[in-house]
């Protein structure tokens, strides 16, 4: 199906924010567009990413497809069995640890490039070749994991917002059952680490249903100034 940007709806994003939900019964019989999980997707790449290195990628299986899903049902806690069952396709999102030592170089170019990266702020040249990628590659793989798990949580939390505008649910989901299962399962390098199952679908439950979910208050996690002071 070829659509142009004008096809899609355009929910607002505070609307989509208060719109989320994590959904655990999907409708087994209505199977998501290809063209809306492509939506998502493109919402995950992007998102941003420290030295335009794009760190973050996605396996998107289908069940129906899939000639290993008895391996991926037997990683899964026993608890989501069902859910992934009855979702419509299932994103295993990836941290590349790799693009860190392999893209920081051409990431800060094409970031130079375009003028982000500026002589205002202390960037030039030889600063970013001797002293910044230099840095940068020292790095190791501990500190780097850190970052970029946090960066692809923010990949993933623009695809589910990206899919609640166009009426597409996720609950992000455990694989623990079997440590390591879906790392083998998928033949994944070592410089690859698996991040988050997410599975994706049309809710059969009322998306709104018992409204906006539970959170603290406002002022016990935010503070002005210092830790401790409420930013009321």
């Amino acid at each position: 199906m070829s659509l142009s940007a004008s096809d899609i709806s355009d929910k607002p994003t505070l609307k989509a924010i208060g719109d989320r939900r994590s959904i655990r019964y999907f409708d087994p019989d209505r199977r998501v567009e290809d063209w809306k999980i492509q939506t998502m997707l493109q919402a995950g790449r992007l998102a941003s990413c420290q030295g335009n290195i794009n760190a973050t990628e996605a396996i998107v299986v289908d069940k129906d497809t899939c000639e290993i899903w008895d391996e991926i049902e037997e990683c899964v806690s026993g608890f989501n069995v069902q859910i992934i069952n009855q979702s419509s396709h299932l994103i295993f999102w990836l941290t590349n640890l790799n693009a860190w030592y392999g893209r920081a170089n051409d990431g800060l170019s094409t970031l130079a490039l375009s003028g982000a990266l500026t002589k205002y702020h202390g960037w030039n040249y030889e600063f970013t070749m001797t002293q910044t990628v230099p840095r940068l590659m020292s790095f190791p793989t501990e500190r780097t994991e850190n970052l970029l798990r946090f960066e692809s949580g923010q990949a993933v939390a623009q695809a589910m917002l990206a899919g609640v505008s166009q009426d597409v649910y996720s609950i992000l989901i455990a694989f623990g059952r079997k440590p390591g299962g879906i790392e083998k399962a998928f033949g994944l390098p070592p410089n690859y680490r698996f991040t988050w199952g997410h599975a994706v679908g049309y809710p059969l439950e009322d998306a709104h249903g018992g409204g906006q979910r539970v959170r603290l208050k406002y002022e016990k996690l935010f503070h002005k100034d210092e830790h401790g002071t409420p930013l009321m």
